[in-house]
């Protein structure tokens, strides 16, 4: 069968309620950067999580894309959920769309199921991360069961390195048929070396002497936090003259602030909400510090990276496939101590550090540039326009459908 607007391009609709942090970034790059002359998009999204969000929306508008907003919560709310599937229903009735991309895990959910009600063609779904990694117990066990029932509506399933595709694989007996890795990838001219980071930090307003350790985050339980900050502790007991930076706002920012008073470093610590500038920050660091207890492909590395930044993280997937065996330091996550300790080796060896930041950059130009992302992504659209109706049955172990 044919795909295709009526114009021949191959219609495609977005779907993301997590409208902040990497996900935010990773769709405004496919939104901005496909080819507008083989695609045509729609996106579905929710701002409830963030309001902020409607800055941007208006500005796809503007661009000529369409947008259709459903209220969309985060936590699990049988009312809301049912009148948002309700209306997602609604929505892809009234969208002819050859493919349907879901990301991340509440539109993961909903948008599939709705895809399957509706008889969408080829329904794609990112996790980005997925949101059983941060559950224990009972929880874990509920969040993982529905993310493997929804694979039963998937055509493809779409992770950010293949570390994640083999958890996908180990945890949810996805199909390795099934599995697409592709990653993440950055502006690497947005995103470039300083060429004086005292110069960045007077444009950040960080004035002052002494080394600058920092990150920029979301006060999530995923992204510790707490750990990074009893880091910073330990380290700046050690040296005297460091100072920290933080950028970010979602989640308990004023419990980060209250643990870094309790830790005595608060005032150690230049606190940033926002900024539309992130890579004057990137460039205004020695060394970006980054404590997630798991992630997909964190962009806030790449860009990191991308700037010849040298980087300290923990050993997880997607920070191991960014960093490789020269980039950067990987310690074992919920370990302040080695976060410190590796931070504290860089910060005394500034040579060895810069390298680290030069083999970075060259790591980003080789593998991680938003480019490659993009063209992998159209690829894989084009592959699955002309795919039929997705069958009823669940894949088998070699990811064929059964009748």
């Amino acid at each position: 069968m044919g795909a295709g607007t009526r114009d021949g391009r191959i219609h495609v609709v977005e779907m993301l309620d997590a409208t902040d942090g990497g996900t935010r970034t990773h769709l405004l790059q496919m939104l901005y950067g496909l080819d507008s002359r083989r695609f045509r998009l729609t996106f579905i999204t929710s701002c409830e999580r963030n309001p902020v969000f409607r800055e941007d929306v208006a500005r796809l508008r503007a661009a000529g894309i369409a947008v259709i907003e459903v209220p969309i919560v985060r936590p699990v709310s049988p009312l809301r959920d049912a009148r948002a599937l309700w209306q997602l229903l609604r929505a892809l009735r009234a969208t002819e769309c050859d493919i349907l991309h879901t990301h991340a895990s509440k539109s993961g959910l909903l948008g599939r199921l709705a895809a399957r009600l509706t008889g969408r063609r080829a329904v794609v779904h990112t996790p980005h991360a997925f949101y059983f990694q941060g559950k224990r117990g009972a929880a874990r066990r509920f969040f993982r069961a529905l993310e493997k029932a929804a694979l039963r509506w998937t055509a493809r399933l779409i992770l950010l390195s293949p570390m994640q595709a083999e958890l996908a694989q180990r945890e949810l007996g996805a199909p390795e048929a099934l599995c697409a890795v592709i990653e993440n990838g950055v502006d690497a001219d947005l995103f470039s070396p300083a060429e004086s980071p005292s110069e960045a930090r007077h444009a950040i307003g960080l004035e002052g002497e002494g080394p600058v350790v920092g990150t920029l985050t979301r006060f999530l339980p995923q992204k510790a936090t707490d750990v990074l900050l009893r880091a910073w502790a330990r380290l700046f007991r050690l040296e005297p003259a460091c100072r920290g930076v933080i950028v970010g706002h979602e989640g308990d920012r004023a419990g980060a602030r209250a643990l870094a008073r309790d830790l005595g470093i608060d005032a150690r610590i230049y606190w940033v909400e926002r900024t539309a500038e992130p890579w004057t920050f990137y460039r205004a660091m020695d060394l970006f510090m980054l404590a997630s207890r798991y992630e997909g492909m964190p962009y806030t590395l790449l860009e990191a990276m991308a700037c010849a930044t040298p980087v300290v993280a923990t050993r997880i997937p997607g920070c191991i496939e960014a960093l490789g065996e020269e980039a950067g330091r990987l310690v074992a996550p919920e370990d302040p101590e080695a976060l410190a300790g590796a931070a504290l080796e860089l910060l005394r060896a500034p040579a060895l550090a810069r390298a680290m930041g030069r083999a970075g950059r060259e790591r980003i130009l080789r593998r991680f540039t938003v480019r490659r992302f993009l063209a992998q992504t159209e690829q894989l659209y084009e592959s699955l326009a002309v795919q039929g109706p997705l069958p009823s049955s669940p894949p088998d172990k070699a990811g064929r459908r059964t009748a």
